[in-house]
């Protein structure tokens, strides 16, 4: 969970696979866990997130005259 709230891009590293802090795992433990228990922060899309708060919570769409 300490990990999940770093805040210094700083702690981490990314030569050969996820260093943080004294934690290491080389890019084929990496590939194995995001294959098992897929996972991701953030969005790439600006109109997505949106998009899904008006999906999950219909009246903001009908507040906002969307």
């Amino acid at each position: 969970m300490a990990c999940l709230g770093a805040r210094e891009a700083a702690e981490f590293g990314f030569e050969g696979g996820l260093a943080w802090r004294r934690f290491e795992i080389d890019a084929d433990q990496l590939a194995e866990a995001v294959r098992k228990v897929p996972f991701s922060i953030g969005s790439c899309s600006l109109e997505e997130p949106d998009a899904d708060l008006v999906r999950l919570f219909p009246a903001l769409e009908r507040a906002r005259g969307i």
